[in-house]
């Protein structure tokens, strides 16, 4: 007789968990109309067709010129801006070879997008509170993956 009453005592339980998690379960679900009527915008981050131009219009307006010895352009791709920025987030790099006063300095610089505009423009080599690992992570999960091909668009001007 007691393992008859454990028996229905067990049956019992399990049928209050099945009713419980069947229960919740249809709270969850949404009527598709008024879910697609209160559906937030959503905001297009993907690299939009004419990245190129974009990016070689604000480093027009920032550097100078006469100075660049090479400029290469990635591919887009997708490197990581951490949490608080997104997450995983489509992007392009650019590293630029610069003659500075004693030597070539070298420049890469990475940019976001935000419906077809640049949203985030950042540095790979600028001080990293990681300090040499942490500014080395930071561009193997950035730019460093990705494949560079000349920035034709960014010219040097004829002298």
């Amino acid at each position: 007789m007691g393992r008859r009453v454990l028996r229905a005592r067990r049956f019992l339980y399990w049928m209050a968990i099945s009713t419980v998690v069947i229960g919740l379960s249809g709270c969850a679900t949404t009527d598709p109309a008024t879910s697609a009527q209160a559906a937030p915008t959503t905001i297009f981050t993907a690299v939009p067709s004419n990245y190129r131009q974009l990016i070689a219009s604000k480093l027009a307006a920032s550097v100078d010129l006469k100075r660049l010895v090479k400029a290469e352009i990635s591919l887009p791709g997708e490197g990581w801006m951490g949490l608080i920025n997104g997450g995983n987030r489509p992007m392009a790099c650019v590293t630029l070879t610069i003659e500075g006063p004693l030597i070539r300095q070298t420049q890469r610089t990475g940019y976001t997008f935000k419906n077809g505009q640049i949203d985030d423009v950042f540095s790979i080599d600028a001080s990293n509170p990681g300090g040499a690992v942490g500014a080395a992570i930071a561009s193997a999960t950035t730019c460093d993956k990705f494949t560079y091909v000349p920035f034709s668009e960014l010219r040097r001007p004829r002298q």
